[in-house]
């Protein structure tokens, strides 16, 4: 009985010391995760949401069955844009503890930036209804889903104004409808950052708005936010770089996008994966003809940059804004080559298939320009002012600064000639007057005298002769009255029909010559005007405006030399 008796203390004395251990350890366990929780919730308050996963997941590897433990590591991972992970948290949550209201409130935040508008109101309806362990907690859970509801609703509002806008189709407002429709997007986005459908209306939009830089570095964004369809972002990245004529890019990101891939589909319903091969093919032939076409219009073989871009245009007739460019460049190579009327037949077309194609009408207008079409010419200027880029606007404004000047020379020379013959009608009729009073056909006849046709009457009628022949020889010569003082043209000796280049090249040599520190003869007085005179002259407005201040009679080419009288 004695041994009896010490075998069986002996027995539950250590059945006891192993419960007892088991216990130990369940607690140990239950402070080092409540531990990790602590510190996961620093990192959260400090924004150090990385820090805060990896203690929140430190603290589930302790206890797996922790609802609240899950909950929080769903808060970090919305935090860090992982929604497909954050979801998968909520329900692991709610699966332990159905009843527990945090959880549902983050898995309704998870549907709203997903944009699952219909899943995100249940559950919120759900928060609503569930109430609390107290009046205060059931009251924290109803606002809290009222205000989810809101931000649902503000949500959908902003992506169907968008999409009604995006769908219109009014002429003059659709730029206004496009800056509308991306700025109720980025609302949107502000709402449902991880909705994939209002980022593929974003960069539609973008795209539709000529800002396709914008549009592709949107589209790179998006792939990589999103996991789950990151092939069909790099698809539709593709598609854009392809419309932006950024061919050998595009070529680059297809060849990564896999020929099968359902999930691609969702970004774009337009776009296939499955035709990424054909769309590779021509990125690539496009590329290879601008490129081959380029390289003999540099080398100035303009029948077979004609040929290449002619080539090019087959490959893709629907590619508007390719078709454009190939077409201009076409033109610019008929022109060297000598054909005019198909060069301007070119850009026609080309301003017919992508009228927001500045070059274009740059181009169409420098054609007219050459062919005395001045009007129609700063028509396409104004065209390629409006829609070009910043080289583009300098060289229509340098090209209608030209065409302002040259109507102006014109309009002086008009003036000029107009002058000119008053003043030899003038001339004529004081001429007639001269010679009616000098040849006397009042009186007593032809040269009344005491001495009849031998006396003083012939020796008059000569001298009046004489000087009305002076006066034809003198208005043969250029008729110009000098201004008041030096010209800006005078000083530097070139003719008010002078281009910018003979201005230039005027001033270099007189400024070398008069120039006091190049030139031990030098003269800083005359260095100074005619530094002064190239100042005004040099300047494009400048010199407009001196134009009109000069006196008409001031010619426009240098006056010849006067002719020495025969008589």
């Amino acid at each position: 009985q004695q041994l009896l008796h010490l075998y069986n203390t002996t027995a539950n004395g250590s059945s006891y010391s192993a419960l007892h251990t088991e216990q130990q350890k369940q607690v140990e366990e239950r402070a080092g995760a409540e531990e990790c929780q602590r510190r996961g919730n620093d990192n959260y308050g400090s924004a150090n949401f990385a820090g805060a996963l990896s203690e929140y997941e430190h603290a589930l590897r302790l206890l797996p069955k922790s609802a609240q433990l899950h909950c929080n590591r769903a808060a970090a991972l919305i935090k860090l844009g992982r929604v497909g992970e954050a979801r998968a948290a909520c329900i692991e949550s709610l699966r332990l503890e159905p009843t527990y209201g945090k959880a549902v409130a983050r898995a309704a935040q998870v549907e709203l930036l997903a944009g699952e508008w219909a899943l995100c109101r249940k559950l919120y309806e759900r928060l609503a209804w569930m109430g609390g362990s107290n009046a205060a907690a059931a009251q924290e859970n109803r606002e809290r889903a009222m205000a989810g509801l809101k931000q649902a609703s503000d949500a959908e509002g902003y992506i169907s104004s968008a999409e009604r806008l995006l769908r219109a189709e009014r002429g003059q407002t659709a730029i206004l409808d496009l800056d509308r429709a991306i700025l109720d997007l980025d609302r949107a986005l502000a709402l449902c950052p991880q909705c994939a459908r209002v980022r593929f209306l974003k960069v539609d939009a973008l795209a539709r708005s000529g800002n396709l830089k914008a549009a592709v570095d949107f589209a790179a964004e998006s792939a990589k936010a999103s996991a789950q369809d990151k092939s069909g972002w790099l698809a539709k990245q593709a598609k854009l770089l392809y419309d932006d004529m950024q061919f050998d890019k595009a070529a680059a990101l297809l060849r990564h996008v896999p020929t099968v891939d359902s999930l691609a589909l969702s970004v774009d319903p337009c776009l296939r994966v499955s035709e990424a091969p054909e769309l590779l093919l021509k990125a690539s032939k496009l590329h290879s003809t601008r490129e081959r076409g380029n390289e003999q219009f540099r080398a100035g073989h303009w029948a077979s940059a004609i040929q290449a871009y002619s080539d090019g245009l087959k490959v893709d007739p629907a590619h508007f804004r390719a078709n454009a460019v190939l077409l201009t460049n076409r033109a610019a190579a008929c022109r060297k080559a000598g054909l005019d009327d198909r060069a301007l037949a070119d850009l026609s077309e080309a301003i017919k298939r992508d009228k927001r194609y500045a070059k274009a009408y740059l181009r169409r207008a420098e054609l007219l320009a050459a062919r005395k079409q001045p009007s129609a010419a700063r028509t396409d200027l104004e065209h390629a002012l409006a829609r070009g880029s910043s080289d583009v606007r300098a060289a229509a404004h340098e090209m209608l600064s030209r065409l302002s000047r040259e109507r102006e020379i014109e309009r002086h020379e008009a003036e000029f000639k107009r002058q000119q013959q008053q003043q030899q009608q003038q001339q004529q009729q004081q001429r007639q007057q001269q010679y009616g009073s000098g040849y006397g056909y009042g009186g007593s006849g032809y040269g009344q005298s005491s001495g009849g046709f031998g006396g003083a009457g012939a020796n008059s009628s000569h001298s009046n002769g004489s000087r009305w022949r002076n006066a034809w020889e003198d208005t043969r010569a250029y008729p110009t009255r000098a201004p008041a003082g030096p010209t800006h043209y005078s000083v530097l000796g070139v003719a008010r029909a002078s281009t910018l280049d003979d201005i230039k090249k005027a001033y270099r040599k007189l400024a070398l010559k008069h120039h006091p520190d190049k030139n031990t003869n030098g003269n800083s007085e005359q260095f100074m005007q005619i530094q002064g005179a190239y100042d005004i002259l040099g300047d494009v407005d400048k010199r407009r405006r001196y134009e009109l201040s000069l006196p008409l009679d001031v010619p426009l080419r240098p006056a010849p030399a006067p002719r020495a009288h025969a008589w």
